[in-house]
């Protein structure tokens, strides 16, 4: 027979479009409540201080994903969930409107090129899910970095300092292994053997000898090129921010309203603090 609706608003990730449920052998269903209709719930744009306040930017209650900050620290680009699904540039300077930057297919996770030129972000416009850029000043067409192979997907995590690589997730299946690509040729190649069940958001540090990236275990840091040597910074967390300093590491260890630091040492050796 036809598919019958049972509950509306069930809450779907932002990151793979999963829907938040599950039903027990006896007929029971429990579920996370969400929005109806689109990926993720609707929320504000703050900037915070190490005080925790809090100033919302000007901007309307929507559906805002990533929010990534500009190298020069102006401007922020992000993406919009649900169906229309797009990066958008605004100014934080509050002067001006939020701008579109892309058109055409769904296009999401937002990275910015270290020289602040342009933005990276995953797009289907093409029919696979790979990684485009486009100049932030909204001229030129978008031009394709990656191609996928059959069954997977791409998916920006970090451009290096010196803006000549990108660091990215392949997604295939439940599985992500990190990537590298090379903007002077284009070459692509697994960067180590760093593989996960979960988003590994690599992230380098400002002078770009180190990387920051999620396993299912914690976080954990390396040095580039990669070594063999490896310190772990937390057993739980994810989106991980470095300082514009080098000094510290940002991010979320886990539940609602919760952001962490740890104090690093890149030298004449890695080290941290609690």
């Amino acid at each position: 027979g036809p598919a019958v609706p049972v509950v509306d608003g069930v809450r779907r990730s932002g990151m793979t479009g999963a829907a938040h449920f599950a039903v027990s052998e006896a007929g029971s269903l429990v579920y996370v409540p969400g929005p109806t209709g689109a990926l993720g719930s609707r929320v504000d744009i703050v900037i915070a201080d190490r005080a925790g306040s809090v100033e919302r930017l000007a901007l309307p209650t929507g559906g805002y994903e990533v929010p990534r900050v500009s190298p020069d620290g102006t401007r922020i680009a992000f993406g919009s969930s649900g169906v229309d699904q797009n990066i958008w540039i605004y100014d934080l300077a509050g002067t001006t409107a939020i701008r579109r930057l892309t058109f055409g297919g769904r296009n999401r996770f937002p990275v910015w090129s270290a020289d602040g030129q342009r933005v990276a972000f995953q797009s289907d416009r093409e029919g696979d899910v790979a990684i485009f850029w486009q100049a932030v000043d909204g001229s030129g067409t978008a031009e394709r970095l990656t191609k996928p192979a059959p069954e997977t997907s791409h998916v920006p995590d970090a451009w290096s300092p010196k803006n000549d690589r990108l660091l990215f997730s392949v997604v295939a299946g439940p599985r992500l292994a990190l990537w590298s690509l090379s903007l002077q040729d284009r070459r692509i190649e697994p960067f180590g053997e760093i593989e996960a069940g979960n988003p590994i958001g690599a992230a380098f540090s400002p002078d770009g000898q180190w990387v920051a990236y999620r396993v299912e275990d914690g976080i954990y840091v390396e040095p580039v090129p990669l070594t063999g040597a490896k310190y772990q910074i937390s057993k739980e967390g994810h989106h991980m921010v470095w300082s514009r300093d080098g000094k510290e590491i940002f991010y979320l260890p886990g539940g609602v309203g919760r952001l962490s630091s740890v104090p690093v040492s890149l030298q004449p050796g890695f080290s941290l603090g609690s």
